[in-house]
């Protein structure tokens, strides 16, 4: 169950380096809200009439270039590249607050209303990026802005000083906005995140029994259902061993019932190991334990019921610094189809095979008989 549970919060770590299903949606609405604003003022364009044609060229030809990336960032974003997406949306914003200063001969005499756009730029980085990135775009922009207003002369009325208090106030806001909502999403996923773990840690109790950290008998009852569908459906075989320990009872009665439960922890331990990652070794019930093994035959399968058998006699196992004698387990094997075609037919057979194993001295292997 540990190692079950190391796995889980390993996939977590993962994930949180991940963007949220929220931001990716938040990105998308964004960027089908932008292409839909700039097609609109593209025919807005179009429909205005210009003293200087050259003005006019200009802006339709910018909103016809920021349409097109805008619609690949969308594209980016479905293919699941958000930070690249995200990215990109961002610099082209910023490309399209500086475009005017560049070509429009209006803004360089003095218009600077097309200059506010740089806080666009500001509050999207707010909404799609960490801080840092947020912070980097504002201090860009604003600097900016301080350059133009200490270089371009011919912008000299402009009243800067109230310009770029309120571009810093807005920059101010979106990045503290930014930190919030950060802070805020990082504690609602790590709650998120703790439920997960939490409903996968009561999801793992009830099916493992608490002693061994094996799975228990319900698990056994539905995967077996389970995996013989699966081999029936791929012509395969599944074998399976039932076990159990040689006169267990003089364990709890000479040592009492925590020297039994140190034993079964001991061979649930080894059981575990004995195991292939797609086995499924279970704790039966009292000293038995059952191994489900898909895609093996039955020879295989006693093949392996004998390792199990000699490296179990050859554990030291220690309950209250001394050690106890030797483990020996019989074992009873069958296999699907040949020993039954459902699990209920299959657990019979293995059943009588360990009786049978018992029966004839303990301490091996008998294979059932086949129906």
């Amino acid at each position: 169950m540990v190692k079950e549970i190391a796995i889980r919060i390993k996939e977590i770590v993962l994930l949180r380096s991940k963007p949220t299903s929220r931001q990716i949606r938040m990105l998308e609405w964004l960027q089908g809200f932008i292409i839909v604003l700039l097609i609109l003022t593209l025919i807005l364009v179009f429909t205005t009439s210009y003293e200087n044609v050259d003005r006019g060229n200009n802006y339709e030809g910018l909103i016809i270039f920021l349409i097109l990336i805008m619609s690949f960032n969308y594209r980016f974003n479905q293919k699941g590249k958000y930070y690249l997406s995200a990215l990109s949306t961002i610099a082209i914003t910023i490309l399209a607050s500086w475009f005017p200063l560049i070509f429009d001969p209006n803004v360089i005499q003095g218009d600077v209303v097309p200059l506010t756009y740089v806080t666009i730029s500001i509050l999207l980085s707010s909404l799609l990026l960490p801080p840092a990135i947020t912070i980097a775009v504002a201090a860009f922009q604003w600097l900016g802005l301080v350059f133009v207003s200490i270089y371009v002369s011919s912008m000299a009325s402009v009243n800067w000083a109230s310009f770029l208090v309120y571009i810093f106030m807005s920059s101010v806001l979106g990045i503290l906005a930014n930190i919030i909502q950060q802070r805020d999403m990082a504690h609602i996923d790590y709650q998120s995140e703790q439920l997960k773990l939490r409903e996968f840690e009561l999801q793992e109790r009830s099916v493992r029994d608490h002693l061994t950290g094996l799975y228990n008998r319900r698990y056994l009852d539905e995967t077996l259902i389970r995996e013989i569908k699966q081999a029936e459906s791929q012509r395969s075989s599944i074998g399976i061993i039932m076990l159990d320990i040689d006169h267990f009872k003089q364990f709890n009665d000479e040592l009492g019932h925590s020297a039994g439960d140190t034993v079964l922890m001991a061979l649930g331990d080894h059981l575990s190991k004995c195991v292939r990652e797609y086995d499924i070794a279970c704790r039966y019930g009292g000293e038995e334990f059952v191994l489900v093994l898909p895609r093996t035959e039955l020879e295989v399968t006693k093949k392996r019921a004998e390792y199990v058998r000699q490296t179990t006699s050859n554990l030291e196992v220690k309950y209250n610094a001394k050690r106890l004698k030797p483990i020996t387990i019989s074992l009873g094997v069958a296999a699907y189809p040949h020993h039954g075609m459902n699990s209920g037919e299959i657990l019979r057979s293995v059943d009588s095979a360990l009786l049978a194993a018992k029966e004839y001295g303990r301490n091996r292997v008998e294979v059932a008989q086949k129906t």
